[in-house]
């Protein structure tokens, strides 16, 4: 996870989001830095084709990642 977040910050992304239907992600990701957000933040595309039903069950999780001038 710390080289995705090291990656995605070197690409200057704003923010980055992990999609779980599973308990124990959802801790995961929240123990990392996540919080939770409404899918509907996800960009649409996301959705296309996703399973309805796997849709209902979904949490989705965004990290900020603005940087400070401590981390240029």
């Amino acid at each position: 996870m710390a080289r995705v977040i090291a990656d995605a910050k070197a690409a200057n992304l704003t923010y980055i989001f992990a999609c779980t239907t599973e308990e124990r992600a959802q801790g995961f990701f929240e123990r990392q830095g996540f919080h939770r957000v409404d899918p509907r933040a996800v960009p649409p595309s996301k959705w296309v084709g996703y399973d309805p039903h796997r849709l209902q069950q979904v949490a989705v999780f965004r990290m900020d990642l603005q940087r400070s001038s401590a981390d240029e």
